[in-house]
């Protein structure tokens, strides 16, 4: 709406009335404390552009003896960033679900060769619970032979290359079992690299 539409208004005038009352709630708490109140998700539903998710500010201004002047309300529409979030958190959720419901082992590695995520198949061929796995050094799961071996492939994924390759790991049991990996690496946004996924 143009501002000629808006001056003189309440805003009564433009939303359902339950919804004008919080408006009006909120201000009358933040003339009352004399604190900016933040609400960091207003769910709003105008007349005239339907649903919409608001970040408001409401700043109370005041004379020199105290009184009130005014009120400056700062709104960002948060809507289309709030889709955005849901629909990154769906996602995410997918990924989850497909990874620990995966019949193979999987698992991420920082760049500092340490375990930061194993799913429930990649714990159980370790034989070790993933909580015990996680934040630990892979070399710390293999027999000393193996070591030249997993950093030589650690190597190849700094230079941003997958492969296919094999090495034994000691389970928690003690027994001695060969694993088939396939390990890529994980550069994040900014192109740094931030270790492997096997």
């Amino acid at each position: 709406i143009s501002t000629e539409e808006a001056l003189g208004k309440t805003d009564h005038d433009f939303f359902p009335a339950e919804q004008a009352d919080f408006f009006r709630r909120k201000d009358r708490e933040a003339l009352a404390s004399g604190q900016v109140i933040d609400v960091p998700e207003e769910p709003i539903d105008s007349h005239t552009r339907g649903p919409s998710i608001l970040h408001t500010r409401k700043v109370p201004l005041y004379d020199a003896l105290g009184r009130p002047l005014f009120l400056i309300g700062i709104s960002e529409d948060i809507t289309e960033r709030k889709r955005t979030e849901e629909a990154l958190r769906a996602s995410e959720d997918r990924y989850r679900t497909l990874i620990e419901n995966l019949g193979e082992g999987v698992a991420f590695v920082d760049p500092q060769d340490r375990f930061v995520m194993m799913n429930p198949a990649g714990a159980a061929i370790f034989g070790r619970p993933a909580e015990a796995l996680i934040g630990q050094y892979t070399l710390a799961f293999s027999p000393p032979e193996e070591a030249e071996k997993i950093l030589a492939q650690t190597a190849l994924r700094r230079r941003g290359e997958s492969s296919q390759y094999e090495f034994d790991i000691l389970r928690g049991d003690g027994e001695r079992r060969t694993l088939s990996i396939t390990g890529s690496p994980r550069f994040g946004a900014g192109g740094g690299f931030e270790g492997m996924i096997g």
